[in-house]
């Protein structure tokens, strides 16, 4: 079951932890609240954001994992358990259906609002441009133009218009940079004119020194150009069926004229 009460959920936090049970049933009674008010700025305020399917996973010694994070669907029927690697150990975790898990300094409220917004299918909404029922094909040829893994490449798009601030940028950056890396070298590999493997050299260059400079600016004009220029139609599409775009990410794409104005007004409310 996906459900659980605070109490199961205590024990079963305080087992993987060591921390005392009373505690932990204690600051869970408290954190419901502030728990779902973190995490739905990075929703856009909007979908369900239930605590009793998330799952926090504490590892002793706190290991870099390759994996944050993970979305179990619904009707998922698979392998019982998930892994993860980190300092060349694996790690094995319950893979529960219709659930959100997070792995210790990796539960920020950024991963979970990333892996809710999967849970949510809020990763798809440009197959439909927001509507339940209705296919475009327009939006889906958008939604798909970024390789084979649709929804990651979307979700972390997402990640970026809903960051924070710059720091919570930085690695969906790189993934979407990564990404487009990897589909370049692949197109490279098979393309067969002179013109066009000139022009693939080129943008497999620029990416590559796009990926490099987010580490020291993330506020480089180049990112800023690449994620406007490379995810322009992404962004004209999201804007229409998950408008919420954070103070950070207007300042980031040059568009603050909207944070101004929210500003303006609470200051005369204020008066």
């Amino acid at each position: 079951m996906a459900n659980e009460t605070l109490e199961q959920k205590a024990r079963r936090i305080s087992q993987e932890t060591g921390l005392d049970y009373n505690n932990v049933l204690q600051g869970m009674q408290m954190g419901d609240v502030e728990f779902q008010m973190a995490v739905a700025p990075y929703m856009g305020y909007k979908g369900s954001i239930d605590p009793s399917i998330a799952r926090f996973h504490g590892l002793r010694g706190s290991p870099e994992l390759d994996t944050k994070g993970i979305s179990i669907p619904p009707n998922y029927k698979g392998e019982p358990v998930w892994t993860t690697r980190g300092y060349g150990k694996d790690y094995t975790l319950p893979a529960e259906a219709g659930t959100v898990n997070a792995i210790n300094t990796a539960a920020t409220p950024q991963v979970w609002g990333h892996e809710y917004r999967h849970q949510e299918k809020i990763d798809r909404l440009l197959t439909t441009l927001g509507s339940d029922q209705v296919f475009d094909k327009t939006s889906y040829d958008v939604f798909s133009s970024k390789g084979g893994n649709f929804e990651e490449v979307n979700n972390r798009i997402l990640d970026v218009r809903s960051a924070q601030n710059a720091k919570e940028m930085k690695e969906p950056l790189k993934y979407l940079i990564t990404n487009d890396i990897y589909e370049t070298q692949s197109k490279l590999a098979t393309t067969t004119k002179e013109k066009e493997t000139r022009k693939l050299e080129d943008k497999l260059q620029q990416l590559n020194d796009i990926y490099f400079i987010i580490d020291q600016d993330v506020n480089s004009q180049l990112v800023k150009d690449y994620f406007k220029n490379d995810y322009k139609e992404f962004n004209r599409l999201y804007d229409k069926a998950a408008p919420y775009k954070s103070p950070a990410f207007l300042r980031f794409i040059g568009d603050d004229k909207e944070e101004k104005a929210k500003t303006a007004k609470t200051f005369k409310e204020a008066l």
